[in-house]
């Protein structure tokens, strides 16, 4: 399995990639580029609806890592990439497993993190920003300046677009693609997962500063930040607190919308 399974009110989706050398770069001739699986949800018994098999496929890659993204029509969208070549693809598949479109996303060859809006657009982030619509046309495109646009996409309420990047920043634009506000932090990567909330976006730094960091969702200010060994991919709930784990301390952490620690816990990872 390449990623966490997908899971809507009536069907659960994951994906695979098999490589008989484990993760070639590039694929060999007959390895399988991946296969997509969506399975209906009855009860206890899982049924298989539908499969889509890539095939070998050695000019595009691998799929991606990150799980496939469903819309609220059932279209399925996921990314494949192939570094060797600097080709990143985006692939639509329609609700009955069929193929759709492909759109290349990225010259870059980065995997593709990627979000959709309320409008079923895909904002998918692979060195740059694209907005891509359910029918495989570019909606917009933002070119960043050192094409570091590659980590997690997050969506808030309003349809404003958070994006991590390798050149130490955080970004939000608006959702038509306008830049809104950048901040820097200590680290070379940041932005590895946005928690969006009522009026902050937060974001993990992981290993390079282990900060996590709480920005105002209108100005881009800082509001916090709390240092620690603080990893990636923070959840936070309807109060605003934000639960991450920590690098190497195997902690587990609840965290204030003010800042402050509310409890954290030891994770037992002899007992794994």
């Amino acid at each position: 399995l390449l990623s966490s399974p997908v899971i809507t009110q009536d069907s659960v989706y994951y994906a695979t990639y098999y490589a008989k050398g484990g993760y070639p770069y590039p694929p060999a001739e007959d390895d399988n580029m991946g296969t997509v699986y969506c399975y209906s949800r009855n009860g206890s018994a899982h049924t298989l609806k539908w499969t889509y098999n890539f095939g070998p496929s050695p000019l595009m890659g691998m799929l991606n890592r990150s799980s496939p993204l469903i819309d609220s029509s059932a279209n399925c969208y996921i990314g494949s990439r192939r570094t060797d070549l600097n080709i990143s693809n985006l692939w639509c598949l329609t609700s009955a497993g069929g193929f759709s479109w492909s759109y290349v996303v990225s010259a870059q060859g980065d995997w593709i993190q990627a979000n959709i809006d309320v409008t079923n657009r895909v904002v998918a982030a692979a060195g740059d920003l694209y907005c891509i619509r359910s029918d495989g046309v570019l909606s917009w495109s933002y070119d960043h300046a050192t094409n570091s646009l590659r980590e997690e996409v997050a969506l808030d309420e309003d349809g404003r677009i958070y994006v991590g990047s390798s050149d130490n920043r955080m970004y939000s634009f608006s959702s038509e693609g306008i830049l809104i506000w950048s901040y820097a932090t200590n680290a070379a990567t940041c932005g590895r997962g946005f928690a969006v909330g009522c009026n902050a976006a937060y974001c993990g730094s992981g290993v390079a500063d282990a900060n996590l960091y709480a920005i105002d969702k209108a100005t881009g200010r800082i509001g916090w930040s709390y240092a620690g060994k603080n990893g990636e991919y923070p959840s936070v709930d309807t109060d605003d607190n934000v639960y991450v784990g920590e690098y190497d301390a195997q902690r587990f952490n609840c965290i204030l919308s003010s800042g402050k620690l509310s409890w954290s816990y030891l994770v037992d990872i002899s007992a794994a």
